[in-house]
């Protein structure tokens, strides 16, 4: 036994100086350590090998384990000072971008959460025979760098059905390029309709017949294809004749030869048909030309709160919206879509206002009035319900 510790002693201390200097594996320096702790000679030797180290360089043990302690504090303090630091740097990126900023570009900031309000309404109303908001509950939302909003809007389809749209969009308030989701999706049977591409003409016997057999009591909204464009005084006189409700009612604009796109490159809209409804929401770009209501807080009119079938009046406003929205659509970071609205603008500076279809809504009894019209070549039945009021 003696002569086995003594073997191991000896491979002990000739590792010594190689556990000094920290070149042993860690396996190796712990037995050492094991072996030192149960041995007087050994640890005496080592001892005796720190020592000589230390006379060489100057130093005592003593000495050395204090510089050790004095490395230790160091590494804590940087190791304390960057943590100031990084808490610094966020609290720093918070100020800066959570309070400093924002307030620097306030005005700015509102101006884009206008912006995305009045651009979606007016893709909305400008784009989709029809629709309405759908959901109520739209908002827009203030991140760091980002305003978000997001909603839906739904419009009618031929046999009854509904196309819902819905919409989630993120513009970014300082730099960089917005971010425009749209997703459709659809209920009931109905099927869609375009007043650009009608496929022939469909038996108007056949449909006068079919609204003549709801009765009265009910109320049918409709498409309306005319076989020319006609004018604002014309289509005005068809509103008046059958007592149509302005809530209902959207004219397809007529864009003369313009070769328009079928859609964009965002998918910001899908095959839009161009036009605006009589009812019509205040914006900065009409609130100068609009009056309010009696109770002074409606955002809604129908031409100036006046004749709701004034289509002079309601066209006025729907161009004057046409150049808002061609500012504020750079926000959907689509070219093709502000370069049509642009191209739009330009042929209605030049031309007057025509319509080309309409959607109309009003008591049956009232849409058989225009089975004498000649210039009807086509209807499409789209909705059909109760006229549970003969307010307009």
């Amino acid at each position: 036994m003696k002569e086995e510790h003594d073997n191991s002693c000896n491979r002990i201390k000739g590792q010594l100086d190689s556990y000094l200097k920290d070149t042993l594996d860690p396996a190796q320096s712990s037995f050492i350590e094991k072996h030192i702790a149960g041995c007087p000679l050994c640890s005496a030797e080592l001892d005796r090998l720190e020592n000589h180290i230390f006379a060489e360089s100057g130093t005592t043990k003593a000495n050395q384990e204090e510089l050790r302690r004095i490395e230790n504090r160091f590494a804590f303090k940087v190791s304390e000072n960057l943590l100031a630091v990084l808490c610094a740097v966020l609290v720093g990126w918070y100020g800066i971008f959570g309070l400093l900023l924002p307030r620097i570009f306030a005005d700015e900031r509102m101006e884009k959460v206008e912006g995305m309000q009045y651009a979606i309404q007016d893709l909305i109303l400008f784009t989709e025979p029809g629709a309405k908001i759908a959901d109520r509950s739209g908002y827009v939302g203030y991140g760091y760098i980002n305003l978000y909003t997001k909603g839906a809007f739904e419009s009618n389809l031929v046999g009854g059905g509904k196309k819902i749209t819905e919409f989630d969009w993120a513009v970014p308030i300082y730099w960089g390029k917005s971010d425009f989701k749209r997703t459709v999706r659809f209920e009931g049977k109905g099927m869609g309709f375009s007043f650009k591409n009608a496929r022939g003409k469909s038996t108007l016997t056949d449909k006068w017949d079919q609204i003549e057999s709801y009765g009265n009591g009910t109320r049918t909204q409709i498409a309306l294809y005319l076989e020319s464009p006609i004018s604002l005084e014309e289509m005005e006189r068809i509103l008046r004749k059958i007592n149509a409700d302005s809530n209902e009612c959207w004219m397809a604009l007529d864009t003369g030869d313009l070769q328009l796109k079928e859609t964009f490159s965002t998918a910001v809209a899908s095959m839009p048909e161009w036009g605006f409804p009589l009812y019509i929401p205040l914006t900065p770009a009409t609130a100068d030309t609009i009056s309010y209501s009696s109770d002074g807080k409606s955002r809604f009119m129908h031409g100036g709160g006046g004749d709701v079938y004034d289509l002079r009046k309601i066209s006025e406003y729907f161009k004057s919206e046409m150049k808002a929205f061609e500012r504020s659509s750079s926000l959907f970071d689509d070219k093709s879509l502000t370069e049509e609205i642009r191209k739009i603008n330009n042929f209605l500076d030049s031309n007057p206002v025509k319509i080309r279809g309409a959607i109309l809504a009003a008591p049956s009894s009232d849409i058989l009035k225009l089975m004498d019209e000649t210039g009807i070549t086509r209807i499409d039945i789209l909705n059909v319900d109760f006229d549970y009021s003969s307010k307009r």
